[in-house]
């Protein structure tokens, strides 16, 4: 059995935590090309990112600052949808648990970072709504 680890054990619990993510957004067809078209330029980009990730886990446990709009500057445009944001919380929840989170601690960390959903996907466009039937356009010739 994997024994309980506290949280102010901080910033090294959460680089192998981190560590144990990128191995699965690695290994994820659907996640992975986000982060580069092959596997030295996603080593790369994920190596570059993992700072943040730990200090946001970091700032999720009660742990220093960060800030959050630079989440919004990162991700702006690179097509994430909700489906992509939910695998990576379930590889977060996965990675917390196998190194020894508490399940209490690892619901907490997951709910402040679904918190930040918001930030991280890219909203539908405009363009994309369905029109508005509920008031037709006479000049169209929809009645």
């Amino acid at each position: 059995m994997t024994e309980t680890v506290n949280l102010n054990d901080g910033r090294e619990l959460f680089r192998k935590v981190v560590d144990d993510v990128d191995l699965k957004i690695l290994d994820d067809d659907e996640i992975a090309p986000f982060f580069g078209k092959n596997r030295e330029s996603r080593d790369q980009k994920l190596k570059a990112v993992k700072p943040h990730l730990v200090r946001i886990l970091c700032v999720a446990s009660g742990e220093g600052e960060y800030d959050f709009k630079l989440l919004e500057l990162y991700h702006h445009g690179l097509g994430i949808t909700f489906h992509h944001f939910k695998r990576v919380l379930h590889y977060l929840s996965w990675a917390l648990i196998h190194n020894g989170v508490s399940g209490a601690e690892t619901q907490q960390l997951c709910e402040t970072v679904f918190g930040l959903k918001d930030l991280i996907i890219t909203p539908e466009e405009e363009t994309d709504a369905p029109e508005d039937t509920h008031n037709p356009d006479p000049q169209r010739g929809n009645s």
